[in-house]
This record gives structure tokens, C-alpha cells and sequence, in this order.
């Protein structure tokens, strides 16, 4: 077993996947989000980053969510920001919960789209806690996870004892897991990508265990555009209250597509911000406004019949953000980025 701040011989740290992204509120596409330009920077709050002494490590997360499931008990703020990541003391009512959320169904919309099915091979990298392989699993998915954290709220622990989820495979080992012939329709990370140390090096591992024209659906990632947002996401993590050296690194989303496509992978859709409410971006549980649903159901409706569109607008608002002086966050922020094994459109900006 790897621990989760280990880098081993492939250069895959896959250390866990901590859905605790402070991101936006979820937002209607309609309402304009503005930004600063990328070029903008902040040179004094990046020097005054203590970089050196951060650390991602599985038991300093799984210790600062027990204080906070101590202080939730009496503190309406942590138990609000516990409650939004399905973190709860309480771990089968947060496991109930996500499989009622709107997060699962939008996922599961999302599959119906791109083809997937209970007769697809699907492996969720980075899993965390494993609650959407939970729920997958209930749905008579096969599903199996490579997640090296075993930590009862963080890792798989609180998984292992849920009698219904026994015929999950749980793969800790992603050296020995990378040896065995199996091959997947689908790989699924949430929250995971910006963990690898070498991004392509851990996406081209991954390709080697996709089956031919499958797919990688990676769904929430953390994301920065300048140094100031950068600076700003580090210092703001929420988990750093309790441990100051806690981090999550975060990128631009064209850094995540050119790793990806780096390492032989295609992108074939993306989902912006906004799409249902932007549930997938922030858990949120608030249903959307009428000329949000009908802006859900057009983005449904482009990536049923017109995929690559959406990835021609993810490159033109980069462009014009990268080289324009533009602001716009939508294509920017995706909620899910899609990939393909093999080639795909080409795009020059």
C-alpha cells in the first residue's frame, strides 16, 4: 500500500481526493462573471507564500475534518461546511445524501449522453470517501476505485464497512493495479488531477489502462489564472484553520487539457459553469431559475449532438482571456472536462 504522499517509482501521487474546493457560488450562465485579467499579478502575496513548509499529506487532511466534525457539533459554520462536501460525522447520512443530490444526477445525466452504462467498465481514480462509487454501485454499475487513503472520513474507511459496497474492488496500490491486463470504458476523477506531481506522467499511466476510444470524465478541478488567484486559493484553503500547511495547487483549465492531451488523450466536451446550477462544480443544491434550466438543456442538447462546440468555445474564451484582455469564467471554470483516448479536433488559438 502506497501512503497518499508518496511519490512512487511512476511518478503518480494520487494522494486523495478532497472535494473542499471554496469555488464560486453556483451561478446562472446569464449573470456575466468578471475577473481579472490572467496577466494580472501579485508579487508580494506570492513571495509571502510559505510554499516550502506545505505539504499534501492523507493524515493531516483525515485530522483537521475530525476537529471540524468535533466542532460541528456546536458550530453551525463548520457543520455548514461539512455538510456541502459530504463530510458529516454522521458518515451513512452523508453517503444517503449524495445519493440523492443533484450533483449524482447530473452526473448520471452526463453518462446517459456520452454512452455510459451499467455495462461499462469504470474505475474512479482518486476516489476519496468513494460516496459516488457508492452510488454508482447501487445502480448496478461496475465500479471499482483506486484511492490509496484508507482514512475513515477521507479515504476509504467508513466504504469498507458498508455491507452493500463489499463487491466494490478497492485498489490501493497503483503499481500493482497498473500491472494487472484489466482495461476500462471509463475512467472517473472528481476533484483529483491537480494532486499528480507530473500531470501528463500520471495521465499517460492512466491512458495505458483505457480501453480503446475510452473515455476520462474529470469533473471538478481547482483552478487559477494569474498569480493573485493563485496566491488567493492557497491561502484561503478551508482546512488551513486547522493546519496551516494543508494545500491543494491549483491551474489554469487549458493546463489540465494540454497535459492531458500531452499524454495521447483528446478533449471532446466540456461543461461549463452555470450548467444545472452549477451543482457539479459546488455541490450546490439549489435548484435553477427557468433561463438557467433552458441554458442546461441547450448545453445537453450541444453535447448530444454537437460535442465540439463546447471545446471550440473552452478555446476561444482562453484565447481571448490569454491574449484579449477578456474576463469571462465560463468555458473557463468547467465543471467536467471530457476526454477520449485517440485523436480529436484540432484546435489552434
Amino acid at each position: 500500500m502506497i501512503r497518499a504522499d508518496e511519490t512512487c517509482q511512476t511518478g503518480m501521487n494520487l494522494a486523495f481526493s478532497m472535494d473542499i474546493l471554496p469555488n464560486e457560488t453556483a451561478m446562472g450562465f446569464f449573470k456575466k462573471k468578471t475577473a481579472k485579467p490572467m496577466s494580472s499579478l501579485d508579487p508580494d502575496a506570492i513571495d509571502l507564500l510559505r510554499v516550502v513548509s506545505m505539504e499534501e499529506n492523507s493524515d493531516s487532511v483525515e485530522k483537521a475534518v475530525r476537529e471540524l466534525q468535533q466542532e460541528a457539533r456546536n458550530d453551525e459554520k463548520a457543520r455548514a461546511l461539512l455538510s456541502s462536501i459530504f463530510y458529516e460525522e454522521d458518515r451513512e447520512l452523508s453517503f444517503r445524501r449524495y445519493g440523492k443530490s443533484r450533483d449524482l444526477a447530473a452526473t448520471l445525466r452526463l453518462f446517459e449522453i456520452f454512452g455510459v452504462s451499467p455495462s461499462s467498465r469504470i474505475i474512479e481514480v482518486g476516489a476519496g470517501p468513494g460516496f459516488l462509487a457508492s452510488a454508482l454501485n447501487r445502480l448496478k454499475y461496475p465500479i471499482e476505485i483506486l484511492e490509496p487513503s484508507t482514512h475513515w472520513t477521507s479515504g476509504t474507511g467508513y466504504l469498507r464497512t458498508r455491507e452493500e459496497d463489499k463487491n466494490i474492488p478497492i485498489h490501493t496500490d497503483h503499481v500493482s493495479w497498473h500491472g494487472c491486463t484489466s482495461k476500462y470504458d471509463v475512467i472517473v476523477t472528481k476533484n483529483c488531477i491537480h494532486h499528480f506531481q507530473n500531470i501528463s506522467q500520471v495521465a499517460v499511466c492512466l491512458r495505458q489502462k483505457l480501453s480503446s476510444d475510452g473515455l476520462w470524465i474529470s469533473i471538478r478541478e481547482w483552478f487559477a489564472d494569474s498569480a493573485r488567484e493563485l496566491a488567493d486559493s492557497l491561502a484561503h484553503h478551508p482546512f488551513r484553520v486547522k493546519n496551516p500547511v494543508i494545500y491543494e495547487w491549483p491551474y489554469p483549465a487549458h493546463h489540465y487539457a494540454e497535459a492531458l492531451e500531452l499524454a495521447g488523450l483528446s478533449l471532446v466536451a466540456v461543461v461549463p459553469n452555470g450548467y444545472a446550477n452549477g451543482c457539479m462544480g459546488t455541490y450546490s443544491e439549489e435548484p435553477g431559475s427557468p433561463k438557467n434550466n433552458a441554458f442546461t438543456e441547450k448545453i445537453d442538447r450541444l453535447l448530444a449532438g454537437r460535442p465540439e462546440e463546447t471545446v471550440k468555445a473552452f478555446w476561444n474564451e482562453v484565447k481571448k482571456n490569454k491574449f484579449e484582455g477578456g474576463t469571462q469564467r465560463i468555458y473557463t471554470r468547467p465543471q467536467v472536462m471530457i476526454f477520449k483516448k485517440g485523436p480529436g479536433l484540432t484546435i489552434r488559438i
